[in-house]
């Protein structure tokens, strides 16, 4: 018998975003701007900070978790900034609907951390 694995799609963080949006009733074109525009754009890469802050949070919040929050975000207008420590605590937050324990708080700073060496590492 052949064992088979069943693969996900893997999107880019504002491909992810823009699905939600656009499940939520905005046409293609609209939801991809949304979805551009609703990270600060200090990180070059921001697929691979929305990854790193789910590594951290993995347990707590899924990636579907992350995109249905971004894209609530974008169509307030709320910007998310991956290498703030206080957008990422108000992200985690809002996804949880009550105050982080003093561990998850840790890890949000060492999410924060890596995220600014990817700033000085990628173009």
């Amino acid at each position: 018998m052949v064992k088979q694995t069943i693969r996900q799609p893997v999107f880019t963080a504002d491909e992810g975003v823009s699905l939600f949006l656009q499940k939520q009733g905005l046409e293609l074109t609209a939801a991809r701007d949304r979805a551009r525009g609703v990270f600060c754009t200090s990180m070059p890469d921001i697929t691979a900070g929305m990854h790193n802050l789910y590594s951290h949070c993995r347990g707590d919040v899924s990636m579907a978790d992350l995109y249905h929050i971004a894209s609530r975000r974008a169509l307030t207008n709320v910007k998310i900034d991956l290498v703030s420590y206080d957008s990422l605590v108000s992200l985690i937050q809002e996804i949880k609907g009550f105050g982080l324990r003093v561990d998850e708080l840790k890890r949000l700073q060492d999410v924060v951390a890596e995220n600014k060496a990817l700033v000085r590492l990628l173009p």
